[in-house]
């Protein structure tokens, strides 16, 4: 049962960091803005994984990226624009 807690650990948070890559390296500048690859990891995510997980990986991806570039004042933005995305996804 250790085994299989720790493995989700593990798989949570490699998908985490991948979100958090993805939008870090992967994003296209408009302007002042910019165009990213997470939030279609997020959906994936949910579909790999399930509603709950797939909403800890992207709550915890996102958010990272937030805090780490600049955009702290509206991490809860973001955290919460994914939690709604993952609750979309889950009324299949």
């Amino acid at each position: 049962m250790k085994n299989k807690s720790l493995r989700t650990l593990v798989e949570t948070s490699l998908f985490a960091t991948l979100i958090f890559i993805s939008v870090y390296a992967l994003r296209i500048p408009v302007g002042a803005q910019f165009i990213h690859f997470g939030n279609a990891l997020v959906v994936v995510g949910v579909l790999l994984f399930g509603s709950k997980r797939g909403a800890l990986a992207a709550a915890i991806g996102l958010g990272m990226f937030d805090l780490l570039t600049g955009y702290a004042s509206v991490v809860w933005i973001t955290i919460l624009e994914s939690l709604v995305v993952c609750l979309v996804l889950q009324q299949e």
